[in-house]
């Protein structure tokens, strides 16, 4: 068959089955976005199924059929923090099928500079076939290469002049630098005595992803929680980790109940019942209700604080 020929049979092909990809990969980045979530590890994921004409490009540039092409669809997870890298292949070789691992740091000489993220090939059922799709892992300082170096079409080319390539290597080396920088400042700043809200917050989170399948908005649990410390510190002094973990150990069941689906469709309009510090003011109220109450923020509506008693004090109002 000509090359013609066969462009035009994968064009056909891919045009028949382009939903069924695009369907792939939205599975898999939801299937990705629940694991993080269970794991409270911060990343971006977004997917993409190839256009015709970038999928044609392809199978002409690396002189491939169509059944060979793996990204046809794709996800791309960006972490926030490179330290987190190996919870997530762990994650990725757990959850999916992996069938290739492709570690471009290992392609790299100790003195080479360039991308480095990690790809996947993996395999992914989707109604009675099973198809492939692409995983691409990336730090937020690899990612940036690889779109600067994209959009200015830099391979590594030997015909690229000398003081160019010195910029782009150097370029290459900050990058590198700041995703160890981004880290180290997340030591440093949960060490401060200031971040006690953020350490609470990171243990409020792990127990509330095992309790609510639900979103939340982080920047409001940190001005909440910053609101709430004095009351927080008075109630527990500095036993606040092991006084929560305790709370929730014995009131997992209770909590379940309060955190479920129906129950969490019906307080949709109640903000706090879908974040995580509702954990902590169902603790505090269970422990120093009336200190809760004449202690309660100023900023946040006493509204709030009535709707959280409710559900907790009386759980009958909820059918349980």
């Amino acid at each position: 068959m000509s090359m013609a020929a066969e462009l035009a049979a994968a064009k056909a092909r891919w045009e028949e089955e382009r939903r069924l990809y695009a369907d792939v990969a939205e599975k898999t980045e939801t299937t990705i976005r629940e694991a993080l979530r269970a794991r409270c590890i911060l990343a971006t994921v977004s997917h993409r199924v190839k256009e015709t004409a970038s999928m044609l490009r392809k199978l002409i540039r690396k002189q491939i059929t169509y059944d060979e092409l793996t990204d046809k669809a794709g996800v791309r997870l960006v972490t926030y923090f490179v330290s987190d890298t190996d919870a997530v292949r762990e994650l990725i070789r757990t959850t999916f099928e992996v069938t290739r691992e492709d570690d471009k740091r290992a392609e790299l000489s100790p003195w080479s500079l360039g991308y480095s993220g990690i790809h996947y090939d993996i395999m992914v059922s989707e109604g009675e076939r099973i198809l492939p799709c692409e995983i691409q892992l990336r730090s937020i300082g690899e990612n940036a290469w690889a779109e600067i170096s994209h959009v200015l079409a830099y391979k590594g080319s030997d015909k690229i002049p000398l003081n160019v390539r010195r910029r782009l290597n150097t370029l290459s080396a900050l990058l590198e630098v700041a995703d160890a920088q981004f880290d180290e400042v997340r030591k440093r700043v949960a060490e401060l005595p200031e971040s006690e809200p953020l350490r609470i917050l990171n243990l409020l989170e792990e127990h509330f992803v095992q309790l609510a399948a639900s979103d939340y908005d982080r920047e409001l649990s940190m001005d909440f929680l910053c609101a709430l410390m004095p009351l927080v510190l008075d109630t527990y002094g500095n036993e606040v980790e092991s006084e929560l973990n305790a709370f929730v150990d014995s009131n997992r069941e209770a909590l379940e109940r309060v955190f479920s689906s129906e129950s969490t469709l019906q307080l949709a309009w109640s903000p706090m019942i879908l974040q995580p510090e509702s954990i902590l003011v169902f603790a505090l109220l269970d422990r120093a209700p009336m200190k809760t109450e004449s202690r309660w923020p100023a900023a946040f509506p006493h509204d709030l604080l009535e709707e959280l008693k409710r559900q907790w004090c009386v759980p009958e109002a909820l059918g349980m």
